[in-house]
């Protein structure tokens, strides 16, 4: 059989980067965080969306329903970034979080 090492140092390394290998091992890391950071803040508020529902007994229906939106939204995110791009989807997404994180702040949101 053949020998299928590379023939020289160069052919070695010419697919990677050094330097865009660690921006891409601290974009994983990053979205990682959030999705655990996602999960810890979804956990937190579960007793007090429960309460707001009527009861423990809808606990199923919040669960559900939550595992169901991001179920769904997974995928699409996914055929978003290989349409557009992995970075227009991510700044998309990023400024849709932080208009909704303004709105929820202003004055009146949660007046009763």
């Amino acid at each position: 059989m053949g020998d299928t090492r590379p023939a020289t140092r160069e052919a070695a390394g010419r697919g990677t980067a050094d330097g865009k290998r660690g921006a891409v091992v601290a974009a994983l890391m990053l979205s990682m965080a959030l999705a655990a950071l996602d999960s810890t803040i979804v956990s937190t508020a579960v007793p007090q969306i429960v309460g707001d529902l009527g009861g423990f007994s809808v606990f199923s229906w919040l669960f559900s329903g939550y595992l169901l939106a991001v179920t769904v939204t997974l995928p699409v995110y996914g055929k978003l970034s290989d349409t557009f791009g992995r970075k227009p989807v991510l700044v998309a997404a990023r400024s849709s979080s932080c208009s909704a994180r303004c709105c929820a702040r202003s004055p009146g949101t949660w007046a009763r």
